[in-house]
């Protein structure tokens, strides 16, 4: 589902009037704005961002709805609606789902977006989604998958009891915004989201981008409480993020919930690289050389004035050529559904270096510098599971 407003032939003051209306909006509705290469990002919600992209005379505003749900998508109707009467160019404003022009949130809510949920929940109990991204709106990582559960934006559900609950039931675990207000339960879905996709437990000061949403955790199972202090909340990682932070505690008793909070990067993901999986733990520092595309993943650790105790550099091209020699006749060969691969062990002063080529349409090349020898068979261990993507999504 989307909503998009579209204007064209505009002149230079009509399009500095669009975005100076647009930021002025952000600013009144406290949401962040920033310009991402070819465009401007509206940051509304976990799950849930507008776009303005201008093309000569030509812009257009958009945001695509299905993950944020109903009342994401009522929002940003709302909110491009506003855009149009605040300008004196022409624009229009649209949405496939029906809401602008018969602008009912509960025909919105259950004509539209429950029967999508149900059409989904069709597909994955038919596993016809495995190996798809389907939960996040975007990511660097897929989830990987386990037998007997299903993967949701807001954690794992046993298979059983998904099959079990209907539509009203499952709709918290996929639209974080399910009601027309911000309400207590959007705020929880929001922490709850964000701890199964970024939760770095207690690797949470590890870097910004981990710090950074560990202060967002916190601060919308805060305002969760703050809107409803009856509503059970995932108060043990609220408490342990918190210390971690150093934050003072703003809750004081709360109700905890009873269902187990699902953090998927507390286990090993698909990290993505072009077409190509790579296996390792879910807490890994990412690093991207866009000079050189190169990958790297760094073991996470717990303080930023630690230094990681193994790194990757994964390549679809041999950086070094000469430090590839001989790699077919000493490596040790493995394969598995989608790939071929050579691995080779050797030893560098204080260092290891593990490097593997795995082979299927064209070749990846991985090396791992490891500083601690007791690591290198698990890390071994995660080159044999890396392997070609069957379905991005």
């Amino acid at each position: 589902m989307k909503t998009t407003l579209r204007a064209a032939n505009l002149s230079e003051k009509q399009i500095e009037e669009i975005y100076t209306v647009l930021s002025l909006i952000c600013k009144q509705e406290k949401l962040q704005l920033e310009e991402r290469g070819d465009r401007v990002v509206i940051e509304i919600c976990p799950q849930g961002n507008m776009e303005c992209v201008q093309e000569g005379s030509h812009m257009v505003i958009e945001a695509h709805t299905s993950h944020g749900g109903p009342g994401f998508h009522a929002y940003c109707v709302n909110l491009l609606e506003w855009i149009d009467e605040e300008c004196e160019a022409e624009c229009v404003v649209s949405d496939d789902c029906g809401f602008v022009e018969h602008p009912d949130f509960q025909r919105l809510k259950y004509e539209v977006f429950y029967p999508w949920l149900s059409d989904l929940k069709r597909l994955l109990l038919e596993d016809a989604l495995d190996h798809r991204n389907y939960y996040f709106d975007s990511s660097h990582y897929l989830v990987a998958k386990q037998d007997e559960v299903i993967i949701t934006p807001c954690g794992f559900i046993d298979r059983h009891e998904f099959e079990q609950m209907d539509v009203e039931q499952l709709a918290p675990y996929f639209f974080l915004w399910n009601e027309e207000e911000r309400d207590a339960q959007f705020y929880k879905n929001c922490a709850l989201h964000l701890l199964a996709k970024e939760g770095y437990g207690r690797y949470a000061r590890m870097n910004e981008h981990s710090e950074k949403y560990a202060s967002m955790i916190v601060d919308y199972i805060e305002a969760a409480y703050a809107k409803d202090p009856l509503l059970p909340l995932p108060l043990q990682p609220y408490h342990e993020l918190c210390t971690l932070l150093g934050r003072d505690e703003a809750i004081g008793e709360g109700v905890m919930m009873d269902e187990e909070v699902s953090q998927y990067r507390h286990q090993e993901v698909y990290h993505l690289f072009h077409e190509w999986s790579i296996y390792a733990p879910g807490c890994c520092e990412r690093s991207y050389d866009a000079v050189h595309d190169v990958l790297y993943l760094m073991a996470p650790y717990a303080d930023a004035s630690w230094g990681w105790e193994w790194m990757w550099q994964i390549s679809s091209h041999a950086l070094e050529p000469s430090k590839w020699e001989g790699m077919e006749e000493e490596g040790e060969r493995w394969q598995n559904d989608t790939v071929f691969g050579i691995v080779r062990t050797s030893v560098q002063e204080d260092l290891t270096l593990l490097q593997a080529v795995l082979s299927a349409e064209d070749r990846l090349y991985i090396e791992i510098v490891v500083r601690e020898a007791r690591d290198l068979p698990y890390l071994k261990a995660c080159i044999q599971k890396c392997g070609r993507h069957l379905l991005q999504g």
